[in-house]
């Protein structure tokens, strides 16, 4: 299986993030040209550019609503969506 395109959604606490951000670099050593999305809350996203595994953030905050976010991932067409 190729995977280009890999979504990690977790909205809650700062240690769930660093949890959760455990995976970062072994889904990038499996898939290393894999492109790694974040879709967190805006609080969190200075956590997750600091990691080099980690190629965008996007903020909750950024959208206008639930229906604005499933539009957004329906058409990013993600390979694989892992709601941490």
């Amino acid at each position: 299986m190729v995977l280009k395109k890999i979504l990690v959604i977790r909205f809650s606490s700062f240690g769930d993030i660093v949890q959760a951000s455990a995976i970062n670099s072994a889904v990038k050593k499996r898939y290393p040209e894999v492109e790694l999305i974040w879709l967190t809350k805006k609080a969190f996203e200075p956590l997750l550019f600091a990691d080099p595994n980690v190629d965008k953030v996007k903020s909750l905050e950024s959208f206008r609503g639930t229906i604005s976010i499933f539009r957004w991932i329906k058409s990013q067409k993600f390979d694989f969506v892992y709601d941490a």
